[in-house]
């Protein structure tokens, strides 16, 4: 016995809008009700003073307040909980019965294949350049009495010396990073261009290496468990410090990967919603500020997860010197980056919540695009309706019972 579940996605839609209608004119009452109330409040502070103690607590607002602001969370739910059924009803049908992807849906395939790789080959482009400039041209890192250094060979040494000596260093250090016009100011020309190349500078991860090696000398010279616990509280602190630096270039790499992405897709499923809501703007409003806000919260939680994934893998990468700790913050970051996107698969209802609060500032900015929005045409194909090529004749919610 087979089971089958057919839905009128269309009803289900309608359902959902009638949720929004209901939701508006709920917020628009309980706005009125306040002012309402607010003027109460202001005109009994000049009435009978014996009288106000009676009414105080009825004019307070706060009960009927925090009620409506309950009720009209529920509402914003169901809502959002009726629209996700039926959008991924919709697409497990859209797939089973061949119709083609959507732009946004080609959009997101492309970020979970190709995108996924591209970022792979950013994080080990830098990841590479570590061990390419210590073993092929001349920056290397070598221990001068037991603490690690850059050594240039000489004919680089004597450009970057020439250059620093100059008045050109200013423009140089500008070319390599723009930023050393308000900061960086302590760092050389070698260290500039490493970190050019590998999003990390060579002090910083000469600071870790060399944290990772007091705190493995700690351990081996100790005797105890006390002496071992005394290393690691010693040295833990200063490597964890050096680790947390690599830890921000790479929330920074990784902001600027998935904010790119997370901007066009979002900008791909507005233009969506003006096709499929523009005629009902009380939805076409909370629809692009959710997206808007799965957009921000994915960044921030990709960064975050790309952040602390350099720093662990920065940390266990040190073992092997500088050039481990660069290649171990890049893998640990995209690592992070990864479980990152899959912990922000599922947005929280309170991102949604929080989202729809500020959908008429949203709206506002999109109107300013709108005309452009509304001609956005499915370049995928001219695909109708699910509900009205598939469950035209439904005459109910589930057209079919669900056990066929």
């Amino acid at each position: 016995m087979t089971k089958t579940i057919a839905m009128d996605f269309d009803r289900v839609s309608r359902m959902a809008n009638d949720h929004v209608r209901e939701i508006t004119q709920m917020e628009e009452l309980h706005r009125r009700m306040n002012a309402k109330l607010s003027e109460l409040r202001s005109q009994s502070y000049s009435g009978d003073p014996r009288f106000f103690g009676c009414v105080s607590g009825a004019l307070s607002g706060d009960q009927s307040q925090a009620s409506g602001s309950r009720l009209i969370g529920k509402l914003n739910q169901s809502e959002s909980a009726i629209r996700e059924a039926a959008t991924e009803f919709a697409k497990q049908d859209m797939n089973f019965h061949g119709i083609p992807l959507t732009v946004s849906e080609l959009y997101e395939t492309y970020g979970n294949t190709v995108g996924r790789w591209e970022n792979l080959l950013e994080y080990g482009k830098y990841a590479m350049f570590a061990p390419l400039l210590h073993y092929s041209t001349g920056m290397k890192f070598v221990k001068v009495n037991g603490q690690y250094t850059v050594v240039l060979r000489n004919g680089i040494r004597q450009a970057v010396d020439w250059v620093e000596g100059s008045r050109a260093n200013p423009v140089a250090r500008f070319l390599i990073n723009p930023m050393t016009l308000f900061k960086y100011k302590d760092k050389g020309m070698a260290d500039l261009i490493f970190k050019s190349l590998t999003k990390h500078f060579a002090s910083d991860a000469i600071k870790v290496s060399t944290a990772m090696d007091a705190l493995k000398s700690g351990i081996k010279s100790a005797t105890s468990a006390g002496g071992v616990f005394g290393a690691i509280k010693s040295n833990a602190g200063t490597l964890l410090k050096g680790a947390s630096k690599l830890g921000k270039s790479n929330a920074l790499l990784a902001l600027a990967l998935t904010a790119g992405g997370e901007t066009i897709g979002a900008g791909i499923k507005i233009a969506e919603n003006y096709r499929k809501y523009g005629n009902n703007v009380e939805v076409l409003k909370r629809e692009n500020a959710k997206e808007v806000g799965r957009a921000i919260y994915k960044t921030g939680v990709v960064t975050v997860a790309a952040g602390a994934g350099a720093v662990l893998g920065g940390a266990i990468g040190s073992l092997g010197g500088p050039v481990g700790t660069v290649i171990g913050a890049h893998v640990g970051g995209f690592v992070g980056s990864l479980i990152g996107e899959k912990l922000a698969e599922n947005t929280p209802q309170f991102v949604d919540d929080l989202s729809v609060k500020m959908k008429d500032q949203v709206y506002a900015v999109t109107e300013t695009v709108a005309d452009g929005a509304r001609a956005v045409k499915d370049f995928a194909g001219d695909v109708k309706d699910t509900a009205s090529s598939l469950w035209n004749g439904a005459k109910s919610l589930f057209s079919k019972p669900i056990w066929a």
